[in-house]
Formats: structure tokens, sequence, C-alpha cells
């Protein structure tokens, strides 16, 4: 029998040799992945026959099944000089051969596509950091990771993943392999293009499909071909892009646009897949010429990027030299960031570097009354992460946090921010004048060059790295106290208390009167002799409320507001009327 297999091997050879010339097979490919999903892989055939070909067969071997190929042929059928179908089989097996028969005009031909195994294809797509662009990473795969450089052959995997330099993608394989378990490759397909945007075409065109025509030449139908070479199938798909549309933010206008141009790629790629893989995607980071604050809008956009999966955020890591590209630190946290990402999502395991910090959904007003601030308002907000408020390390300069009013951006040499007492928030207000509640109020936080050397962010105790906060664009700022002050007034330690801070305007007084229950309160303007000079009732409501009290015909001096509580409680405050 050895004599015999050796024979057989040597006429597949020489007819395979003939045959490759007229059957181009798309996939799989020598040393192809199939993807699993649960407990078998699909192997997607899909090979372009010559019409002068009849009676396709094919036979699937393995390290299991070593009977001769000659033997229990499958017929496939061949319509319009193509052959496109999906061959499910035992995700157990390994080593798979795929042996393939056919003839034309009475001649047999044949010839076989070695080394198929089941594992886990990860798509990587975006611009240039997704392509990898640092030609200090020198990765090296540990375990069996593979890559589809091009359309044609499947190779262990080494830097660049991505036909430019060093990226991320090895490190997330190499955790990938060590974590998932069960020994099958991870096969990295890298389509990413570099300058090329969504929105906006950068030097690298623009990721779009050709609805005549998708396979075409352009970024997209690139990546389809690729896609369709490594079987047509995807565990996930990661996604890095975005800093071609923060260089040119000043067109983009909107994060909508942003995410509505993401949502499309990615509706279209899944449909030309025929799969619905999980995308994953990270907060891009780098400052533009290194000017700060640094691309507020794409921040936004990717801060909830539907039907994508936040990874989490590359702001306020280190870059190199030009502001944009990520180097070996930073790449080292995305790689971890990517594959925890995965781990968490698809294998139910706990990771150290996701979820990601995310804001809160809205800002608060909140209250600091030891005169260390003008007026007493401010603004509070802070991180969770699985849902709990984590502990900020610092506020710092690196940090830039940016104040809206009434859509107007104000001078961020005029905001201050710090850190509140229990490091679970941060406090921002104006340096020269006080928070005025009749106004509507936002924030944006963003970072700054040398971020990393002072992040607002948390160390992970387990993998020592640290986890930087979600930036964030324009977040609104809710009229509702803060759930815990951050100073607070003596008299609102008692449930059914209340405060009131006064702003002197045309004809009066605005009061601010922030009450914890709904109740009739008095307000009552006296003299400093205490003698009444007016007298009102309102009906307050939990939280921040406006009411305003008249001053015609007052004399210019100093007097109380006097506020009283049906419950019997009183807050008074000192104004001064001048005319």
């Amino acid at each position: 029998m050895r004599h015999k297999w050796t024979l057989v091997i040597g006429v597949v050879l020489l007819l395979g040799a003939r045959a490759a010339a007229q059957v181009h097979f798309i996939s799989p490919l020598a040393r192809g992945i199939l993807q699993v999903h649960g407990d078998h892989a699909d192997l997607r055939l899909h090979a372009l026959i010559p019409p002068s070909y009849q009676h396709f067969r094919i036979k699937l071997s393995s390290d299991k099944d070593t009977s001769s190929p000659f033997y229990n042929q499958d017929t496939v059928l061949v319509q319009n000089g193509s052959v496109d179908t999906l061959i499910t089989v035992p995700k157990s097996l390994r080593n798979y051969t795929l042996w393939w028969f056919a003839d034309s005009a009475g001649s047999p031909l044949l010839g076989y596509v070695p080394g198929l195994t089941p594992g886990h294809i990860i798509g990587i797509a975006g611009q240039s950091n997704a392509q990898g662009f640092c030609w200090d990473m020198f990765e090296q795969a540990d375990g069996d990771i593979r890559m589809l450089r091009n359309d044609t052959v499947w190779q262990h995997a080494f830097e660049p993943t991505g036909n430019e330099a060093g990226g991320p993608w090895i490190v997330m394989a190499n955790e990938l392999y060590k974590l998932i378990g069960d020994t099958l490759p991870i096969g990295i397909v890298n389509v990413a293009a570099a300058g090329s945007g969504i929105v906006i075409p950068g030097d690298g065109g623009l990721w779009q499909r050709n609805s005549m025509n998708p396979v075409d030449s352009s970024h997209y139908g690139s990546a389809l071909r690729r896609f369709y070479a490594a079987g047509g199938e995807l565990e996930c798909l990661c996604w890095i892009q975005g800093e071609n549309e923060a260089y040119f933010a000043p067109y983009l206008q909107d994060p909508a646009t942003y995410r509505a141009a993401f949502q499309g790629l990615m509706r279209d790629l899944r449909q030309d897949l025929s799969d619905t893989f999980q995308i994953f995607h990270l907060q891009v980071g780098g400052v533009v010429n290194l000017v700060a604050p640094c691309f507020p809008l794409v921040h936004e956009a990717q801060r909830s990027l539907p039907p994508s999966i936040l990874a989490g955020t590359a702001l306020g890591r280190s870059v190199g030299g030009d502001g944009v590209h990520y180097d070996v630190p930073t790449l080292w946290a995305v790689g971890d960031m990517f594959a925890d990402a995965i781990l968490t999502e698809r294998y139910s395991q706990s990771r150290p570097m996701y979820p990601p910090l995310m804001p809160d959904s809205v800002a608060y007003i909140d209250s600091i009354a030891d005169g260390s601030i003008p007026g007493r308002y401010c603004f509070s907000l802070g991180w969770t992460r699985r849902g709990k408020s984590v502990k900020l390390m610092t506020a710092h300069a690196a940090q830039c946090f940016a104040l809206a009013k009434d859509g107007q951006i104000v001078d961020t040499s005029k905001v201050w921010f710090r850190l509140s007492s229990d490091s679970e928030r941060v406090l921002l207000g104006l340096r020269d004048e006080a928070i005025s509640l009749d106004h509507q109020w936002s924030i944006t936080y963003n970072a700054t060059a040398g971020a990393d050397q002072a992040p607002i962010a948390t160390i992970e105790q387990v993998s020592g790295d640290t986890i930087f906060g979600t930036a964030f664009y324009n977040l609104p700022v809710s009229h509702a106290a803060a759930p815990q002050l951050s100073v607070r007034d003596p008299s609102m330690s008692d449930p059914s208390a209340f405060s009131i801070v006064p702003w002197q305007t045309a004809g009066g007084f605005v009061c601010d009167i922030l009450a914890s229950k709904s109740e009739e309160i008095t307000i009552e303007l006296r003299d400093t002799r205490g003698a009444l000079i007016s007298r009102s009732l309102t009906a307050a409501k939990q939280g921040l409320q406006q009411v305003f009290i008249a001053t015609d015909g007052v004399a210019s001096g100093n007097y109380w507001i006097v506020l009283s509580s049906t419950s019997g409680k009183q807050a008074i405050e000192k104004v001064v009327i001048l005319h």
C-alpha cells in the first residue's frame, strides 16, 4: 500500500499542476482556516470551472479519515462555470484535505487543497493604525497563528500583517489562541488601507460599495475578495478608523454622519458575505498636528457606534512623532483590548481590559458651598465600568474638558476642573464667573498629547495596564441634583431640606432652589432688622427650579431671603440690592 500511495501522490502532483492552470480556487486555499460555529466548521468551496469540464467531484479526508480519495466521491453541481457550495465538517477533526476530480473531453483531471483546519478567522479593516504603521513593532506569533495578506496564500503570521508595518493584531491573536483554549488556529485577514475614510476620502480613498460591481478595485471590493478567499465567513471584524474624518472634522459637522456611513458600510459587508459576524471597534486616539483638543466629533460617534461593540479607547495613549500613529506600548494595549473584548463577548470570559471606562450618560448640577469657586454650583460627571463607579486617578492639564453654554463653546482657559473628594467624579466650572442655571450646558472630554503620563483612568489590578476614560462630545447636563453633592450644605443633610442661590437680574432676583422633595414653601424678603418686605408661596418640586422675587420700589441695601417649608425647615441667604 505504501508504494501504491506514492504512485497516487505522484499522479496527483502531475495532474494537479495541469489542472491548476485551468481551475481557479477562490476558496479554500491551502492551509486555509474553516470558520467554526459551535461543534462544526464551514468549508466554503468556491471555484471557477472552465466550460469544457464535466462531472466535477470532491472527496474530503482528514487526520481520522485516510481512505483513498478515489472512493466515495461526491458530485458537485457546476453552474455557469462556477462551483459555490458550503460543506459542514466536524470541528473535532484536523488537517482536512479537499480532493477534487473533473474531466475535459474524456481526460481525467484532479488536484487537492491540503492543510485545512477548523479555526477562528478575524477580519481587520480600517485605515493605517489598523493596517499597522509602526516600524518598531515586531511581535512574534506564539502558536498556530496564520494570516492571509493577499488573495492566494495563507502563511504563518508575522509582522507586518497588513503589508506595511507592525500593528496590534499578533498581540491580539496570541491572546486569543492562548485563552480560547481549543488549540485551533487564529487567522488574521487584514484588509485595512492607510489614509482611507468612510465619510471623506483621504489620500487613501473611500470605503464605499460599488452597487454595479461590489468586487471592483476599490478598498471595499478588495476587502470583499480577500474575505471570499478566506472562506467568506468571519468570527468577527475589528475596525480602527476615523483619523481621516478627525483631520477633516470641520467638514464632518455631526457625529451622526459618521455613524450613518459606518452602519451602511457594515450592512453592505454583511449582506455581501451572507454573514452576521460581530463587529468590534476602537475609539481612535491621536492629536492631529499635535493640536488639542483632538477629534471630538469622531470620538463622540465612536462612543456609541451600532452595530459595533466598543473594545476600548486609544484616547490619551502615546503616539509617534506625527501625532496620529500608535507607538509600541499603545499597540500592545490595543491588541489586548480587542482580545479581551472578543473573549468576553464571545466566550464569556472575564478579562482585565474590557469593558472600557464609559462616561455617565449625563452630567449633573453639583454644589460646592465652601467659597472656593464663584457662586455655588458646578457640574459633576463620572465614568463607570461594568456598571459600577470607578476611582479616577487624576485631573491634569493633559485632559481637556470643554463647556458649551447654549451651544457656544466657552474658551477652555476659563474652565476649571478637579476630582471630587471621593475620586469618583470630575467637577467642572468657570474660573471667573458663577454657573447660572438659566442656560443649557454641555460638556466635552478629550485628551491632549502627554495624557499617557497623567490619565484620567484606573489601573487594572490583574494586567497592570491603565484603563483610559472614553471621550465624549457635548454630553448634556441634567438640571436634576447630583446623586451625591460634592460639598453638602449643612441643611441638606436632612431629606426634607432645601437650599437657595439668588442671582440679581433686572427688577429683582432669580432664585435657584434645590429641593430634596416636593412641598410648598414660603419665600420672604426681609431687611437687616428682620422686618418683612414681601412674601409669596410656591410649590417646589424635587430637584432644581427657579423662582423670581421682585424688588421694584425696594431701597438699595442688604437684605435676607428666607425660605420656609411646610415641614418647618428654613434656608436663609443674604442678598445685596443695588439700583
